[in-house]
């Protein structure tokens, strides 16, 4: 039986000599493209590797967001800092040993890279309360910057070993962690080093994840965090030799089935895009965008996608890019001025929404989002007016009357302040933003008792709230919601 199949396969192979001969091609070839497609990817992770490992661990970190000390980015930092240390040199003399003072000098001097006056504050406060890990933070810090690396890694893990609630100050303590890692990779300490940027990360994605609730009405849904498909690539020894002729004919290949590669994976995007799965969306728009950057739609299905996952960070490149070839596209332009606000670029968030112009009045959300903007970049006066039409407009709004608040408080109107923030407090009473605001207000004004009662109702909410889970209010502004993306 089995010599009679083999017989007659024999036989019909003879007999279709041409038909068997395209067929033992087909297979050889199929076989052959899918060696060279697993060969290139290969081929081009291992010269990744080899290419990151040559850049070395000595590496500076350029991102948009919150300065090295707690507060924000720009020209109301140099309005505030002034006002700041004078009123702290005068709370100095009436109260010469008080640790806050001379800490929260100390971190101003840092901020000014005024080191020797910072190591006069710092070890002061240091002496007053050494179970504070404030100090030690703003000293390894100030160590840090002036390469003393023996002495910052003692001040930081110092001030990580005394830090009981890591949300405190929006997670400051992540500073500590990252400046840590960065002193053990010079030091040649990766596994060590990468288990504190991984703390550094944890918490500085939980001070992220606090501040997305506040524009997660925004979005017309509830914020689905920063998930998705994450590939890490493993930053080993490699060494490459190839042949330079081999590696122009590769790259001649690669450049050739770019365009097919970028597409199929643009065609997942879409599937997962589908399915409501943004997260995943965005990792396959990135991974299209790795091999044909040029592609007709990617970047506005990339940015769409990135912006209803909430990664507002993935979001930014695509959406600028978009927004370059079609810039009258107002529900694209509000998604990118809500990312820049979410990842602290508070000068791209008035850039992008500045030409905007009457239309911000239709939506309340990003209107306020670029009045705190404005207020954040040092445009006290015209933000503090947006933030005044907001509230006229929608009187029962209690992030607007906290924004107000803020505002007034950081151009040292005191009396301004506490009007706005009594309002907030009054129709947001479980709000521990609100009490903690009207106390820092209450102080300024003088009223050192009212200071003394908002103090203990922010910290009875606080105590209430299990620490790391805290989230401010979203800061929704009457009916209306920002055009998002479907």
């Amino acid at each position: 039986m089995i010599w009679e199949t083999v017989r007659l396969s024999l036989r019909s192979i003879r007999r279709n000599v041409l038909r068997s001969f395209l067929t033992l091609l087909g297979i050889v070839i199929g076989v052959a493209a899918v060696i060279a497609m697993l060969t290139i990817g290969s081929g081009t992770t291992e010269k990744v590797k080899a290419d990151i490992s040559k850049l070395g661990s000595n590496l500076l970190v350029v991102r948009s967001g919150r300065s090295a000390g707690h507060g924000g980015p720009g020209g109301l930092e140099q309005v505030v800092r002034p006002l700041a240390e004078k009123d702290l040199q005068a709370k100095l003399a009436v109260t010469p040993n008080d640790f806050g003072t001379y800490a929260a000098l100390g971190k101003l001097a840092v901020l000014q890279q005024k080191y020797a006056e910072a190591a006069r504050y710092l070890s002061r406060a240091i002496q007053l309360n050494p179970k504070s890990p404030d100090a030690w933070l703003y000293q390894g810090q100030m160590q840090h910057n002036q390469q003393q690396s023996a002495q910052a890694e003692k001040s930081l893990r110092q001030a990580i070993q005394l830090t009981t609630d890591p949300s405190r100050n929006h997670y400051q303590i992540q500073k500590a962690y990252y400046l840590l890692g960065r002193i053990l990779m010079r030091e040649g300490k990766q596994k060590e080093a990468s288990a504190q940027m991984q703390m550094a990360q944890k918490y500085l994605q939980a001070d992220l994840s606090r501040d997305r609730s506040r524009v997660s009405g925004m979005q017309g849904r509830q914020s689905q965090g920063l998930g998705g498909a994450q590939t890490t690539l493993s930053l080993q020894d490699t060494t490459v030799n190839a042949d330079p002729a081999a590696v122009q004919r590769l790259a001649a290949f690669q450049k050739q089935i770019a365009p097919v590669v970028a597409d199929s994976y643009n065609n997942l995007g879409v599937i997962a895009a589908s399915g409501r799965d943004f997260s995943a969306a965005t990792s396959w728009f990135q991974s299209a965008a790795e091999w044909n950057p040029a592609m007709p739609g990617l970047n506005l299905n990339w940015g769409r996608a990135a912006f209803a996952a909430a990664r507002f960070g993935d979001a930014v490149m695509p959406l600028t890019a978009y927004l370059k070839s079609h810039p009258s596209d107002t529900p694209m332009r509000e998604a990118l001025g809500i990312s820049d606000y979410m990842v602290q670029d508070y000068r791209g968030c008035v850039a992008t929404l500045q030409p905007l112009g009457a239309q911000l009045d239709a939506t309340p959300q990003v209107s306020f989002l670029y009045a705190e903007s404005l207020v954040k970049t040092g445009q006290a006066a015209v933000g503090i007016q947006r933030l005044t039409a907001l509230e006229k407009a929608h009187p029962d709004a209690a992030s607007v009357h906290l924004a107000l608040g803020q505002a007034w408080l950081a151009i040292g109107k005191a009396g301004d302040a506490v009007r706005e923030l009594e309002t907030a407090v009054r129709l947001a009473p479980r709000d521990p933003q609100s009490h903690h605001e009207l106390a820092r207000a209450y102080q300024a004004a003088g009223r050192t008792a009212d200071a003394d009662r908002e103090t203990r109702a922010w910290q009875s909410l606080r105590a209430q709230t299990p620490h790391g889970s805290a989230q401010p209010a979203a800061p929704r502004v009457g009916p209306g919601a920002p055009s998002t993306p479907n």
